[in-house]
C-alpha cells in the first residue's frame, strides 16, 4: 500500500488538511479588518502557523467582495533599497488588481504613493478596500537593521495614513512589538496585536489523526495524550513528530492494514524530532536575551517538574549569575510571554517539553550563563577576542598580557579563563594554570573540566613525589570518577608503593631472622637489669626506713624472730618498740644484740593497745656493757640484732609485728617489718650483681628456645 505522509513539516499549511484551529484569531483578524476598518499586528514565535493563518485569511478575505487582499513576504527583502521594495510591492498589489505594473522612475515615492492613491479611489465600489497581508515584516523592523529598512519604515508609516477606509494592513512578526525598533514601535503605536500561540488540546487531536483520514496509520487515545505531553499545542512540532512517527511505521509496513502507534514509537522518534528542529529551535533560541536563555537552560536542567522561584533564585545564585545580569528579574515573565513557560502557583515549568528536552541537550546552564556574563561585560569581551587572535598567531607573551587584562575586567570571563589555562599550558606554568582553572571549576565546572584533568594529569608527570601524585589522581576522580587513564595510574601507582611496602617488610623479616636471636638475648639482658633495679629499690630503700624481718623459729607458731636487715643509711638508735598483735598474750620477749651472747629482756608497756615491747641504750649498757663508755647502739644489719617473741598459743596461732624506732638525735625513723622468705636471699648482693644473674638465665632460657627451634626446622616440623 503506498500513502502519503499527511504530516507537513516544511511550507505553511493554510488551505490544506493540516491547517486546524486558530477560529478564535480567525475571527477577530476579520472583524478588526472587515468591521472596524484598522490594522492589526499577529506576532508569536518562529513556526507558530503565523504564515499559514495568514494564507487562511487571504483566502477568506477573497470570499468576501468588499476587501481585495494581496499576500507581499519581506522574506529576504531586508537589504533591499526602498526603490526595489516599492516596485516589489506595486508589481504584488497591481497583479492582484489584474492592474498594469507602475513604473515608479527617478521618484519612486512620490509615484508609488501616487498609483496607490489612484487605485484605492478606483476600487470596485464604495465598500471595497485594499487589504495587504505583509509576512515576516519584522526582517524590516529590527533594530540592528540597515538605513535602508529604516527609510521603508517611514514609507509604510505614510501608506498607513493614506486612505484608512480603503487601505488596511495586516503585519505578521515573529516577536513581540517592544522588541523591534524604535521607528516600528511608533508605527504600531495604535494598532491593536494578536498573538499566535499555541493550538489548544481538541486541535492537537485533530492534527495528530490526520494519518487516520487517508487510513495510513491508526492512534490510540494513550498514544494522542502522549504528543500533547510533548508538543502541549505547539503546531510545527506536533507535525514534526507526528512525520516521524509516520515515516518509522509506514515505510516499513508490510500489510496493507495500517498500523496502530504504541506508546514506544512515540518515544523513538523524539530524538529524530529534535534534530530536525534543530534550526528552528536555534532560531527560537537566539531571539531570547541572553538572561531568558540563562533561566531556560537553568529550567531545563533541572527537569519536567516545576520550579518553584525560590528553588530558581537558588539555582542562579549558586552559578553567580545574580551579581552580574540585572534583567534576571525579568526574565521569566518574557518566557511566559513567548509562551515558552508557564507560571503554575508560583512555580516554572516549560510549556512544550520538546523545546525543554532540546534546551536540555544542546543549552547547557553554564554555556548560556558564559554568553550571558560576556555580552554582559563587552569591555573585557573585547580583550578576549584579542588575546585570542594573539593566541591563534602564536603570540603568546602577548595574548598572555591581554587575557589577564580581560580578567582584571572581569574575573569571570569564562573563555578568557580558558584561554589564559591554555597559554600558561604551552609555557608549562603548570601550578599557575591549575590554580586559574580550579576558580573556573568552582562556578563552571563543565567549561574547566577538561582542561583542568589535562593539567592535572601533567602535574602528576613532572612531580617525583608519589604521595602528591595520589593526591592528583585522586583529585582527578573527584572530577571524572570513570577518568581511565587517572584510574589506572593511580592503580598502578598503589600497586608499586605496596611492592615496596612487602619489600621493606621481606628486609625487616630477613634482618630479623638473622639478629633475632642476639637482639632478643640483649634485651633479656637488659630486662634483668632493669628487673633487679626498681626491685631492690623496694629491698634497698632510698628513702628514710628501717627494714626488720620476722620469721618463724623451729617451725613452732608461738615463736618468732625479728631481725634488723636494712635501712637506707646507718642510724644510731636511742630506742627500738616491737609492737605485736596476737589472740595470745606474750610468754617471753628477749633481744640479742651484735657479739654480745646474753639476752636481755624486754622492756613492756602495758598501756598501750597493743602493748609495747622496747629496748633502748641505757638498757643494753646497763645490761651488756657497763664497763664501756664508748658504748652506741647502732642499725646493724646482716643480722645484727634480733628480738625473740614466745607467744602462750597453740601452733595454729599467727602473729604480726609493728616497729616503731627512734635515733639518739630524738628522730623518728619509719619501720617496716617483713616476713622473711625467698627474696632474703638476695639481700646483700648489689642490684646490678641481681641484674646480671638475671640476664644470663634468660640468655640461657633464649639459646635453648633457639635451639628447640632450629631442631624442629631441620625435622621438617609444622606447626599447626
Amino acid at each position: 500500500m503506498t500513502s502519503i505522509n499527511p504530516y507537513i513539516t516544511g511550507d505553511p499549511v493554510g488551505n490544506r488538511p493540516a491547517f486546524v484551529g486558530r477560529i478564535d484569531i480567525l475571527t477577530n483578524v476579520l472583524k478588526v479588518v472587515s468591521v472596524l476598518n484598522n490594522n492589526i499586528v499577529l506576532y508569536g514565535q518562529r513556526r507558530m502557523g503565523k504564515t499559514s493563518v495568514l494564507q487562511v485569511l487571504e483566502t477568506k478575505l477573497s470570499e468576501d467582495e468588499s476587501c481585495l487582499p494581496v499576500f507581499f513576504d519581506f522574506q529576504d527583502q531586508a537589504q533591499q533599497p526602498v526603490k526595489q521594495l516599492l516596485g516589489e510591492l506595486a508589481y504584488k498589489i497591481s497583479d492582484g488588481l489584474n492592474q498594469a505594473t507602475p513604473n515608479l522612475g527617478p521618484n519612486p515615492s512620490a509615484t508609488f504613493f501616487k498609483w496607490l492613491t489612484e487605485i484605492l479611489n478606483h476600487l470596485p465600489n464604495d465598500k471595497s478596500k485594499l487589504v495587504l497581508l505583509f509576512d515576516e515584516f519584522d526582517v524590516l523592523a529590527d533594530p540592528e537593521s540597515d538605513e535602508a529598512g529604516a527609510n521603508f519604515l517611514h514609507e509604510i508609516h505614510k501608506l498607513l495614513n493614506l486612505n484608512k477606509k480603503r487601505l488596511n494592513v495586516i503585519f505578521v512578526i515573529g516577536r513581540k512589538v517592544s522588541e523591534l525598533s524604535n521607528i516600528t514601535i511608533s508605527l504600531f503605536g495604535n494598532i491593536p496585536a494578536q498573538q499566535v500561540s499555541l493550538l489548544k488540546h481538541d486541535d492537537i487531536v485533530k492534527l495528530t489523526r490526520l494519518s487516520e483520514t487517508n487510513k495510513s496509520l491508526n492512534w490510540s487515545d494513550g498514544t494522542v495524550k502522549a504528543v500533547w505531553e510533548l508538543t502541549s499545542g505547539h503546531p510545527f512540532l506536533t507535525q514534526c513528530l507526528c512525520y516521524h512517527i509516520w515515516e518509522h511505521l509506514c515505510c516499513r509496513q508490510a500489510s496493507d492494514e495500517p498500523s496502530t502507534v504504541t506508546l514506544k514509537n512515540v518515544q523513538e522518534a523524539i530524538p529524530d524530532t529534535l534534530i530536525f528542529s534543530r534550526n528552528i529551535l536555534e532560531s527560537l533560541w537566539r531571539s531570547l536575551p541572553p538572561a531568558a536563555q540563562v533561566v531556560a537552560s537553568a529550567l531545563a536542567g533541572a527537569g519536567a517538574k516545576a520550579m518553584s522561584k525560590v528553588e530558581l533564585d537558588i539555582l542562579l545564585n549558586q552559578g553567580g549569575v545574580q551579581k552580574v545580569i540585572r534583567e534576571l528579574n525579568n526574565a521569566p515573565e518574557i518566557l511566559v510571554d513567548w509562551d515558552i513557560i508557564e507560571e503554575i502557583e508560583g512555580s516554572y515549568r516549560f510549556r512544550v517539553e520538546l523545546i525543554r528536552c532540546w534546551i536540555a541537550e544542546y543549552k547547557s546552564f553554564h554555556q548560556a550563563l558564559d554568553l550571558a556574563l560576556n555580552q554582559a561585560h563587552p569591555d573585557a569581551d573585547k580583550l578576549y577576542q584579542k588575546a585570542q587572535e594573539l593566541y591563534e598567531a602564536q603570540f603568546l607573551d602577548e595574548a598572555l598580557i591581554l587575557s589577564r587584562s580581560a580578567l582584571k575586567k572581569f574575573s569571570d570571563h569564562v573563555k578568557a579563563n580558558q584561554l589564559l589555562a591554555d597559554i600558561l599550558l604551552e609555557q608549562d606554568a603548570y601550578h599557575e594554570a591549575r590554580d586559574i582553572l580550579e576558580k573556573l571549576y568552582q562556578f563552571q565546572a563543565d567549561a574547566a573540566r577538561s582542561r583542568l584533568i589535562q593539567v592535572l594529569l601533567l602535574l602528576t608527570k613532572s612531580n617525583n613525589s608519589e604521595e602528591e601524585q595520589l593526591k592528583l589522581f585522586e583529585r582527578i576522580l573527584e572530577i571524572e570518577p570513570k577518568h581511565p587513564e587517572a584510574k589506572r595510574q593511580k592503580q598502578d601507582l598503589l600497586n608499586r608503593q605496596e611492592a615496596k611496602k612487602q619489600q621493606r617488610i621481606e628486609t625487616i623479616k630477613d634482618i630479623y631472622d638473622k639478629h633475632s636471636k642476639l637482639m632478643w638475648e640483649f634485651l633479656g639482658f637488659i630486662f634483668g637489669l632493669l628487673i633487679s633495679y626498681y626491685w631492690l629499690t623496694d629491698r634497698i630503700p632510698t628513702q628514710p626506713l628501717i627494714v626488720l624481718e620476722v620469721e618463724q623459729l623451729s617451725n613452732e607458731v608461738s615463736k618468732y624472730a625479728i631481725t634488723g636487715v636494712v635501712s637506707d643509711k646507718p642510724y644510731v638508735l636511742d630506742t627500738v618498740k616491737i609492737l605485736p598483735i596476737c589472740d595470745y598474750p606474750v610468754k617471753q620477749a628477749t633481744f640479742k644484740y651484735d657479739i654480745y651472747t646474753q639476752l636481755v629482756d624486754l622492756k613492756l608497756n602495758p598501756n598501750t593497745n597493743p602493748k609495747t615491747y622496747w629496748i633502748d641504750k641505757s638498757l643494753l649498757q646497763q645490761s651488756l656493757a657497763e664497763k664501756e663508755k664508748d658504748f652506741s647502739f647502732e642499725f646493724l644489719d646482716e643480722d645484727r640484732f634480733t628480738f625473740y617473741f614466745q607467744f602462750e598459743a597453740p601452733k595454729s596461732t599467727l602473729a604480726e609485728f609493728e616497729c616503731q624506732v627512734f635515733t639518739a638525735d630524738n628522730r623518728k625513723v619509719p619501720c617496716q617489718v617483713r616476713e622473711k622468705g625467698y627474696l632474703s636471699l638476695f639481700r646483700g648482693i648489689p642490684w646490678f650483681g641481681s641484674g646480671t644473674i638475671l640476664g644470663i638465665i634468660l640468655i640461657i632460657l633464649i639459646e635453648i628456645r633457639y635451639a628447640f627451634k632450629k631442631r624442629r626446622h631441620n625435622v621438617g616440623y609444622q606447626p599447626y
